[in-house]
């Protein structure tokens, strides 16, 4: 059997969705999702970013990114807990 037999179509591909819990990422967080965002993926994707109270500028960083990009949500997780952030961004 050939390799291109195992060569998905892109239609075949899913739509992805990437989410992040985040918690004082001010430093990290642009160049993160820059990354994903120039990330090669044959379908839609989009970001989910779910932001706990943070002592630095993480959150007003992340709605400015939502409105300048439209893959990119943004929901709260009062919690700050990786597993709260991760289960309301899937709800």
């Amino acid at each position: 059997m050939s390799d291109q037999s195992h060569m998905m179509s892109h239609s075949e591909w899913p739509t992805v969705s990437v989410v992040m819990p985040i918690r004082n990422e001010a430093k990290y967080l642009e160049q993160s999702v820059q990354s994903i965002l120039l990330q090669t993926y044959p379908r839609e994707f989009d970001i989910c970013l779910a932001v706990a109270p943070s002592s630095d500028a993480t959150e007003a960083i992340a709605q400015s990114l939502c409105t300048q990009n439209h893959r990119i949500s943004v929901i709260e997780n009062p919690s700050g807990k990786t597993a709260s952030g991760l289960n309301a961004a899937i709800a």
